[in-house]
């Protein structure tokens, strides 16, 4: 089983342009990504293989990175 990979601080802004991709196993492990389509962060879950994106450990670290007007 792969391991789920957490954003670590300091966090770089152009990581939320990335989209989330679960990947195509089917674990339900629970992560906050941030929606690139509907610029909100939100509870999600990733299926433990592959995929794509950044996760946070909790809502505030996304709304911190990629919520924050620049």
């Amino acid at each position: 089983m792969g391991n789920v990979t957490l954003a670590e601080a300091p966090y770089d802004p152009e990581t939320c342009k990335l989209r989330y991709d679960p990947g195509p196993c089917f674990a339900l492990f629970p992560v906050i990504v941030y929606n690139v389509d509907k610029k909100v962060c939100e509870k999600n879950n990733y299926g433990g293989c592959a995929g794509a994106g950044y996760y946070f450990k909790t809502m505030a670290e996304c709304v911190k990175v990629c919520m924050v007007p620049f």
